[in-house]
């Protein structure tokens, strides 16, 4: 039985059900890590090595019609049972990571390897619905048909992101290289796949519950469990990749769509951020996923008030840093228009 689209359901995209080698799969882990690495994946510290089977996926607080007075952190049953009741009906399977593929144009470019989960011994020959992940995928988009956003192409395509790049040209010339050198034997079984939730900008995906194929557990982990072989910290280049990607994505989305406001308003698109807001921008996201954190992690009241009062505190003080450029900017138009000489007739 599907679950049914409540109003209270909306889809984010810090959830996700997807699959990720276990923690156990050591070279698996290093084998990905070791490229991702060396290609500068923007979402090294952000995202495991993963296959995204329905993402964005649901928000998972319990529906305020329940009446549940549980704590804030605690999780909806209702979509951990619907997740359950498909898993539980799929025999553990085995993913070897041999192909890679790109896809993208002139403006972005990805690299990603594809989970082959083809029973061995059908040379291949086999239809693409036949493989345990696709049909698996296909059942959770059975029971979440309001998670439909992994056919946008008409298709489920499987695929595990390796790195990002400025354009295709620039992935292409990445898988030539990495294909000289990746191992053929590389391998892992799926056990169980992954309910995972990001809080923040900054935050990285880590695991809410644990939702385990036939034969084996499903776990709903008191706190959000980090992957084992995921970094700790994000390093400062990864940082600076993360941010560069997201800039060429609002130049080649959210700029032209300003670009084509500007021309039809007369008004100018947004100016660049200062340093200042830069800076500001990155004290509230850190103030909020504090706050998020707090509330996630069931703190006392008291904690979590102080919490989102300097959330607040950093909200403010970012309007203000954004209201003092708009104003700079507004003072430099009108300094910068040329003065127009007008003539009386006498």
């Amino acid at each position: 039985m599907a679950t049914e689209a409540h109003p209270y359901y909306k889809k984010l995209h810090h959830l996700t059900v997807c699959m990720v080698p276990h923690d156990e799969d050591r070279r698996v882990w290093e084998q990905l890590t070791k490229v991702r690495t060396q290609l500068r994946d923007p979402g090294l510290y952000r995202w495991p090595p993963h296959a995204n089977l329905l993402y964005p996926f649901l928000d998972i607080r319990p529906t305020p019609e329940s009446g549940d007075t549980t704590p804030r952190n605690a999780i909806n049953m209702d979509i951990v049972d619907g997740l359950k009741r498909v898993c539980h009906l799929y025999d553990p399977f085995t993913v070897r990571l041999e192909k890679f593929g790109t896809f993208g144009g002139s403006k972005r470019g990805v690299l990603w390897i594809y989970p082959d989960s083809r029973p061995r011994g059908n040379g291949g020959d086999e239809a693409h619905d036949a493989e345990p992940l696709v049909a698996l995928q296909a059942s959770l988009e059975a029971q979440f048909p309001m998670c439909m956003d992994q056919r946008k192409t008409g298709a489920f395509s499987p695929h595990i992101t390796v790195s990002h790049f400025a354009d295709l040209k620039c992935a292409r010339e990445a898988q030539a290289l990495v294909e000289t050198e990746w191992p053929t034997d590389l391998s892992f079984q799926v056990r169980e796949v992954y309910l995972m939730q990001r809080l923040g900008d900054d935050g990285q995906f880590e695991r809410v519950a644990t939702i385990g194929l036939a034969g084996h557990e499903t776990i709903v982990h008191r706190q959000p469990l980090r992957f084992a072989n995921m970094p700790e910290s994000e390093e400062e280049w990864v940082r600076r990749e993360r941010m560069a990607m997201k800039d060429r994505r609002n130049k080649g989305s959210r700029g032209h769509r300003r670009q084509r406001e500007s021309i039809r308003t007369g008004r100018p698109s947004r100016v660049k951020d200062s340093p200042v807001v830069i800076e500001a921008k990155r004290a509230m996201r850190e103030a909020k996923r504090e706050m998020l954190l707090a509330e996630n992690n069931g703190e006392p009241p008291e904690t979590a008030k102080i919490h989102e009062a300097i959330f607040r505190a950093k909200e403010e003080e970012l309007r203000a840093f954004q209201n003092l450029q708009g104003q700079a900017q507004s003072e430099k138009q009108v300094t910068s228009t040329p003065a127009t000489n007008e003539s009386t007739s006498s």
